[in-house]
């Protein structure tokens, strides 16, 4: 809220590059909210305050995290290699996960049921699953509501995955209107490589 209300403020003083970076702080936080749209919109808003060609400022964040919040939100296709992916997950053979290039090992999974989801989420195709089937297959003896709980804590350990305990994670899996996906244009699985 405070972004939204000075904002405008640091434009009509012509601090527009102060105002750009705010609006990708918003566009980041409007898109790990899954506000897609609105993220979208304040991207271009932020596009808008600078003059045509120059770079957006990326803060003093990681010098890819601009870029994968664009690909994000611009649509981008899946990466065409392993190599551009933020998270590369091998399945054919040993079982291996990697996020921005560092490999996970048994203790960094939180539990097996972090790993179990996302087992499941790529067996099921890695793309609009439905929320309650992953629930039915990971928590056959729970109650809706208890097997709704735990999707919910598996899905929040899965995304925090390979961050430090101050880093936001970088969003790639998604919850959008009761389905999970994995994020395209972040995420290449080998078993579907080829398939997107």
């Amino acid at each position: 809220q405070l972004l939204q209300q000075l904002g405008p403020d640091w434009s009509g003083l012509g601090l527009n590059h102060l105002a750009a970076m705010g609006r990708l702080e918003l566009a980041r936080l409007e898109a790990n909210a899954g506000e897609q749209d609105r993220a979208r919109q304040s991207l271009a808003a932020a596009r808008a305050l600078l003059p045509a060609g120059e770079p957006l400022p990326s803060l003093h964040r990681g010098p890819d995290w601009l870029h994968q919040l664009e690909c994000r939100l611009d649509g981008s296709p899946a990466p065409t290699s392993s190599a551009q992916a933020h998270v590369r997950i091998h399945t054919l053979g040993e079982f291996r996960v990697e996020i921005k290039g560092r490999r996970l090992y048994d203790r960094d999974w939180k539990g097996q049921r972090t790993k179990s989801l996302l087992l499941a989420l790529i067996g099921e195709g890695g793309y609009k699953v439905p929320a309650e089937r992953l629930s039915d297959l990971l928590w056959p003896d729970s109650d809706g509501d208890q097997a709704a709980q735990n999707l919910k804590v598996a899905l929040h350990r899965l995304r925090r995955l390979g961050c430090a305990p101050d880093e936001a994670p970088v969003n790639w899996i998604h919850v959008k209107h009761g389905h999970v996906s994995l994020a395209r244009s972040l995420c290449w699985v080998d078993a579907h490589a080829g398939c997107n």
